[in-house]
């Protein structure tokens, strides 16, 4: 089975003041390994810009780290893709 992770499902684990950040977290490990995680581009982009905005640029180059290294339906090609058009 898959399952899509969406903007606010990345936020949520990014954040850990998000009032939803516990349940994401626990959901996030009970499903790693179990399901394949997918996502999109967009939700990859918005994400950046929705972290780097609230949190930082440092917390949002951490979640480029936690992408590369999750367990996720996105190719290096596909965060590469995302990673370039935020470079204005």
């Amino acid at each position: 089975m898959k399952t899509f992770v969406d903007t606010s499902a990345f936020y949520a684990l990014a954040d850990t003041t998000d009032r939803h950040h516990s349940v994401a977290r626990k959901v996030y490990e009970e499903l790693v390994g179990k399901e394949e995680l997918i996502t999109t581009d967009y939700v990859l982009l918005e994400c950046w810009f929705l972290i780097s905005h609230h949190l930082g640029r440092n917390a949002a180059l951490k979640f480029w780290d936690f992408l590369l290294s999750a367990a996720l339906g996105v190719s290096r090609e596909l965060c590469k893709e995302a990673w370039a058009a935020t470079i204005f």
